[in-house]
């Protein structure tokens, strides 16, 4: 998702913030081999926080500061406008979610002229969770305050830990029977969710608390749209609260785990703080010292939604391209890269490293080219 402040003070940390983060997910989503990856670029396979698990959180937040920009500008237009720009977007998010998520189905069913195939379509999805937290915080901000936004954060935050223990008391945090399994299960077809763990990662319940690290996001950015300037003192002040949310999410931690596939309230405190120092020292680099890289990392921001879905896209067309003697094209690649004598681990992070490269110079021609895609 693509916004921008008003042209009088943009806030090119942002961009530069966003650009790092998506940086960072080609990274650990395109490895040349997934039988060899460094443990900081996988997932905690169940509770915990490694720093893979820090990006999509910072994306949400992200998500959240640019609304703060764009919510006034668009709600300028009037309400009837407004609305329509945000189902339009929420729909388009959605559906490029789900375009993503039929690539393999479709090419399985054209291989096999199996067409029930198609039935396995996930349904939920990165996309998918981005776009209906846009729409639910879009909802919050404009039909309510400030005081029943921060209630109902903490209402969401508090409450859905204790509908999980109620639920199953034993055991509320199970990979498999907990709550937010039980209602993915209940309301979408077993067959269109994710199968290689008992929990959806981009469930349903779950993306009722992701709504709230956008949210959280959202009052940062308000915050710093009101400040007189961009200065050294509230870049000290947004380390500062981000520190003290992720430790609050820290601590709360031992009694609620954290867990991305859950998005339990402690990972929501937890990385949203982290989050918020990070956009605190992307201030300092990109609108207080200036320091070099800042522009490339903040027109790989400005280009994100291409990016996103085109390495999506060519990762998945890379394994379904057929290479000589090797599975696919992205093995052959692999092989190629680790016969020059390079260990398979450190080939499949150069691999990856490759594929940071090659989107990174493909949002630096589209933006020397003038070309911007926006949903």
């Amino acid at each position: 998702m693509s916004t921008s402040p008003p042209p009088t003070r943009r806030l090119g940390s942002l961009d530069a913030f966003r650009g790092v983060t998506i940086a960072g997910m080609i990274l650990v989503n395109n490895p040349g081999s997934w039988s060899h990856v460094y443990p900081p670029l996988r997932h905690a396979e169940w509770h915990g926080c490694t720093p893979t698990d820090l990006i999509f959180p910072f994306f949400l937040f992200i998500v959240g500061v640019a609304m703060a920009y764009s919510v006034p500008r668009q709600l300028e237009r009037g309400r009837p406008a407004f609305w329509r720009n945000t189902l339009r977007r929420t729909v388009w998010l959605i559906g490029l979610g789900l375009l993503l998520n039929a690539v393999m189905p479709i090419a399985a069913s054209l291989r096999t002229g199996d067409p029930s195939l198609l039935l396995s379509i996930r349904l939920p999805g990165v996309l998918q969770r981005i776009g209906l937290v846009y729409l639910l915080v879009c909802l919050c901000v404009v039909m309510v305050g400030f005081g029943s936004r921060i209630a109902l954060s903490i209402g969401v935050l508090v409450l859905t830990p204790v509908a999980m223990w109620l639920f199953r008391p034993a055991d509320p945090f199970e990979p498999a029977g907990n709550l937010a399994s039980w209602i993915d299960r209940l309301t979408l077809p077993d067959r269109m969710l994710y199968h290689a763990s008992p929990t959806d990662p981009e469930g349903l319940l779950g993306t009722l608390t992701a709504s709230v690290t956008a949210l959280i996001g959202y009052e940062i950015g308000r915050w710093i749209r009101s400040a007189p300037a961009i200065g050294p003192g509230l870049a000290a002040r947004l380390v500062t609260i981000g520190v003290a949310v992720a430790g609050a999410g820290w601590l709360a931690s031992s009694a609620v785990p954290l867990n991305k596939p859950l998005w339990t309230s402690s990972y929501v405190l937890f990385t949203a703080g982290v989050a918020c120092v990070g956009l605190g020292l992307c201030l300092v680099w990109c609108d207080l010292a200036r320091l070099p890289g800042r522009r490339l990392a903040a027109l790989v921001g400005r280009h994100a939604i291409t990016v996103f879905v085109g390495s999506g896209l060519l990762a998945r067309a890379l394994v379904l391209i057929p290479a000589g003697g090797a599975p696919n094209l992205k093995a052959w690649m692999f092989d190629v890269i680790a016969g020059v004598g390079l260990s398979a681990i450190d080939a499949s992070l150069v691999f990856a490293i490759g594929m940071v490269s090659l989107w990174t110079a493909i949002a630096y021609a589209m933006d020397r080219a003038g070309l911007v895609f926006r949903v």
